[in-house]
């Protein structure tokens, strides 16, 4: 296990210490996982724990300012959840390097030979693209992809549902409903419970709809959606590397939260 790993490890038993301590302080009780949408397979439920009539997902990042994954995903499952366009599809795609041919082990990344193949099948140019950043990573940059402002219209027109999506129900069948998280607490103090900031998520959602704006961050391998960006997860090996990954901080959240309205 590298470095990167074994952080991750250590993370995620931190944030499981976090709320069995929270179970035991405010006498609540983790949501059983339950079979996906379509029934096909079990997901992880979007609530953390049950305490009264509120349904919970917990953050305990490192400091407020720890951009945070608030939702994982293959493209393919995102695609047939929200089901954008086509062609929105295809330049998501791009966009993480979704490919069959990048989602193995020996191609995911680094395989100039594959990434060729794959630039060939895109109709994009090979030589055009940055060594580091695209061939290299083995995705494309926003302005390599030549339908980007139809992607970002498409997330902004979708934000609300993009927000739903990764804060509150993910996969989960609306009908199990403990498993959808109504409230977010987000602690800004690691493992400190009397450091926590509540949020409604009816009413991040709300300011969502009223106030949030799409953009692509300066380094063009970003959308920032609101106070949340997304981009291609970039690590892990094979498929995963290729996941989309939706991020957040309190300081972002809260700061949005308390604009004025436009």
């Amino acid at each position: 296990m590298n470095t990167k790993q074994l952080s991750g490890e250590l993370g995620r038993k931190s944030g499981l210490d976090f709320e069995d301590l929270l179970e035991k302080e405010f006498l609540g009780k983790p949501p059983e996982d339950k079979k996906d949408i379509w029934g096909e397979a079990t997901t992880r439920s979007k609530t953390d724990l049950i305490i009264g009539s509120k349904n919970y997902s917990i953050k305990n990042p490192k400091a407020p300012s720890t951009k945070t994954q608030v939702q994982v995903c293959s493209a393919d499952r995102f695609h047939r959840l929200l089901n954008p366009p086509l062609t929105v599809q295809e330049g998501i795609n791009k966009f993480v390097g979704n490919h069959p041919k990048l989602l193995t082990k020996e191609g995911y990344k680094g395989n100039t030979k594959i990434m060729r193949e794959v630039c060939k099948s895109w109709g994009v140019d090979f030589n055009t693209l940055d060594s580091d950043s695209e061939c290299r990573r083995s995705r494309l940059l926003s302005d390599n992809i030549h339908n980007m402002e139809e992607v970002t219209n498409w997330f902004f027109e979708n934000r609300t549902s993009v927000f739903k999506f990764a804060l509150s129900t993910s996969f989960n069948d609306p009908k199990n409903h403990d498993t959808i998280a109504d409230t977010i607490w987000w602690s800004s103090k690691k493992n400190d419970i009397n450091s926590i900031k509540e949020f409604s998520i009816a009413e991040i959602l709300k300011k969502v709809e009223e106030d949030a704006e799409v953009s692509i961050s300066v380094n063009k391998s970003v959308i920032k959606i609101g106070p949340m960006t997304f981009q291609m997860k970039g690590s892990g090996k094979g498929s995963a590397y290729h996941n989309m990954q939706f991020n957040m901080s309190l300081n972002d959240l809260a700061n949005f939260m308390k604009k004025e309205d436009s």
